[in-house]
C-alpha cells in the first residue's frame, strides 16, 4: 500500500475509539473520536466540534457494541487492482485489547464489521442528542 497509518496519529491517548477517514489524493481527512470523559467528537478537515457527550452507561454501551462487533479479530482490507482510493482506519483501546484496522479500498469496497459498528455508534449518538434536544 505504501502509506502507513500509525495508530499514535489516530487515537488520542485519552480515547477508546477513533476513526480516520484519509483521501490521499485529494489530501482531505476527516475523524471521530470517542473520549473516556464521554465526549464525541467530529473533524471535518478544517475544524472540530462536539458531536455529543455520552454518560457513564453509554460509554459502556458503546465500549460493548465494539467487543461484540469483533473488531478486535477483523483484518486490514487490501486489494492490489483498487486505484485512487482513500482508507478508512478504526483504532482502539479497551484496556487489555489495543489495535487499528484500515480498510484501504474504501470507498469501493465496504468492510463489514467497520459498516456494522459504525451504524451501531451512529445510532446510540442520535439516541444522545435527541435525549439532549428534548
Amino acid at each position: 500500500m505504501g502509506h502507513l497509518i500509525n495508530i499514535v496519529d489516530v487515537l488520542p491517548t485519552t480515547s477508546y475509539l477513533a476513526t480516520q477517514y484519509w483521501d490521499r489524493p485529494r489530501n482531505f481527512i476527516t475523524r471521530r473520536v470517542y473520549y473516556e470523559d464521554g465526549k464525541v467528537k467530529a473533524y471535518n478537515g478544517k475544524e472540530w466540534w462536539l458531536v455529543c457527550e455520552f454518560s457513564q452507561e453509554q460509554i459502556k454501551k458503546a465500549k460493548a457494541l465494539i467487543w461484540d462487533s469483533r473488531l478486535a479479530s477483523a483484518k486490514d482490507l487490501k486489494n492490489a487492482h483498487i486505484y485512487d482510493t482513500a482508507s478508512l482506519s478504526f483504532a482502539w483501546n479497551l484496556g487489555e485489547e489495543t489495535g487499528m484496522i484500515t480498510n484501504w479500498c474504501y470507498p469501493a469496497v465496504n468492510h463489514p464489521i467497520m459498516e456494522q459498528l459504525e451504524s451501531a455508534l451512529d445510532e446510540l449518538e442520535n439516541e444522545t442528542i435527541l435525549k439532549n434536544e428534548v
